[in-house]
Formats: structure tokens, sequence, C-alpha cells
């Protein structure tokens, strides 16, 4: 969402990686993995992108609403 989006921006302002990358530990079902969130190239919303073995273990579907969890992995 993007007040969360921008609330991640203020906080990682000095530890943003190439492309406004952050770093991330996610936590999705019982899927837990290490990763990078990107702002979109348009509206500045951060994606997570979740790869095919996650979604397969979680039965998702292109559509499906999900609920993770995002644990900005340089504030640790």
């Amino acid at each position: 969402p993007k007040d969360i989006s921008e609330e991640i921006k203020d906080v990682t302002s000095m530890n943003r990686r190439g492309f406004g990358a952050v770093r991330v530990d996610v936590e999705l079902g019982e899927s837990k993995w290490q990763t990078s969130i990107f702002p979109h190239s348009k509206n500045g919303v951060y994606m997570l992108p979740v790869k095919k073995q996650i979604r397969v273990e979680n039965n998702l579907d292109y559509d499906d609403e999900v609920s993770v969890e995002l644990v900005l992995a340089d504030f640790q």
C-alpha cells in the first residue's frame, strides 16, 4: 500500500540499494525467505516479487490477495 511504501522510504532513506531496492525478511504462510522489495517505476509503491516455488507451496494464483510479514533486514 502507498502509505506503507512512504513509511519504508522514510525509514530506509540511507540504506536503499540499486533501483531503490530494500532488503527484507518475508513470511507468507509457512514460507520464510530473504529478498528485496522494489519501488514500482511509475507510482513508487513497493512490490514484493514472489518466486514460483513459494506460490506453489502456498497454493497461490496470480490474482490472490495475501497477507505477508515484512521485516526490513538492514534494521534488525
